[in-house]
């Protein structure tokens, strides 16, 4: 079974991604680029600065490496160039077509385009006319899906003859995201899954039928405010994925265990390291290293770090991997690494909550590959 791990075109998340180990073949995993707006530039215009960021983009990915190529829905990700990629339907959605075209033929020969825009009567024919272009231009094509775990999937059909698109399903890719999924709902997931398998056999496409969701959430509980007090969280990520390998139709694709609608957060923050274990459990710690104050004249609020956060990482870090599902674990990966680095080296590995996403990301997408093998 290949893996399917949605990516935003974010420096956490392609880090990520691009530190995992897994053979160069496009059996073994294919990543979903959700491209995100660049960094601002001064000297750049913005679409200039897009082609940069696109370049180094697949610089991480793999020139050659098959991805499938789609816009994200998280609009503090989005910029003027992704919103008229999206939005603006004229002449077949041709911003859009051309820019795919910019991507195949400047960076990445083997991506696959995703549709994008929805089936409203107002812009049916562009749609339509989208699929066309992609199809007269692409080996392959992708489309996603929103889902829910109590979705009626018997209108499959409907919607397909409606765009043309049921007797292309042979070069097709379907993304079915089902977005977050709280992890009390495990059983209620996998009674959807079985529904959507059995209405894809039943339909008998031949598409490559592709879930997408995230247990992990938004925002991890606090429980305790002790230094160094082990948390845990529920995942069903690697359960959903046994359950998948068991189905006929459906392939397994997740969000690389980060909440699908994450913000790149601001204010002051506090450190933290997660460990998605095979255990079916995340298991986090945090440093409590600042304290908060409110001049009672002013009203100012004042925060001060009572502990650098270099040396909080390090502290952490040192716990977690002192832990038995650290230590017992038989997982190989570049997340693991740095976490042992961070113990070891005069200098920690990173001291930014990304450089931790991205950890946490690329254990979890190493342990589903190993899993899958």
């Amino acid at each position: 079974m290949t893996y399917f791990p949605q990516i935003k075109t974010t420096a956490a998340e392609l880090k990520a991604f691009e530190q995992l180990n897994f053979n160069d073949s496009d059996s073994e995993v294919i990543p979903i680029l959700q491209l995100t707006k660049p960094r601002l530039s001064k000297t750049l215009d913005p679409l200039q600065s897009l082609n940069n960021h696109m370049e180094r983009v697949f610089k991480r990915i793999g020139k050659n490496k098959t991805a499938i190529v789609d816009i994200t829905q998280d609009e503090t990700y989005q910029d003027a160039n992704l919103n008229q990629f999206i939005h603006d339907s004229s002449d077949g959605y041709i911003h859009w077509i051309n820019y795919l075209n910019k991507l195949k033929n400047k960076y990445n020969k083997n991506i696959i385009p995703s549709i994008v825009g929805k089936a409203a009567p107002a812009t049916l024919q562009e749609l339509k006319a989208q699929i066309n272009s992609i199809y007269r231009n692409f080996d392959k094509a992708s489309i996603r899906l929103p889902a829910k775990l109590d979705g009626d999937f018997s209108k499959l059909k409907e919607l397909f003859d409606l765009l043309e698109l049921t007797n292309r399903t042979h070069k097709l890719y379907v993304l079915f995201d089902f977005n977050f999924v709280a992890a009390k709902y495990l059983e209620n997931f996998k009674g959807a899954l079985n529904s959507l398998d059995q209405e894809l056999r039943r339909l008998g496409w031949q598409s490559e039928n592709v879930i997408l969701f995230s247990s992990c959430p938004a925002s991890f509980p606090i429980g305790n405010r002790d230094a160094g007090v082990l948390e845990e969280l529920k995942m069903i990520e690697y359960e959903i994925l046994e359950h998948v390998s068991e189905l006929a139709r459906i392939s397994y694709g997740d969000y690389a265990y980060i909440h699908p609608e994450r913000n790149e957060g601001g204010g002051f923050w506090l450190p933290r390291v997660d460990y998605p274990a095979a255990n079916h459990t995340c298991y986090y710690m945090r440093e409590f290293n600042k304290d908060m104050s409110r001049d009672p004249y002013t009203d100012k609020l004042t925060i001060t770090t009572t502990l650098p956060n270099d040396k909080a990482y390090k502290n952490i870090s040192s716990r977690i991997i002192s832990e038995d599902f650290f230590t017992q674990d038989a997982l190989t990966c570049w997340g693991r690494d740095q976490l042992r680095e961070n113990t070891t080296a005069d200098e920690i590995t990173g001291k930014s909550p990304q450089h931790y996403i991205a950890i946490r990301s690329n254990m979890h997408m190493q342990r589903v590959l190993a899993l899958l093998s």
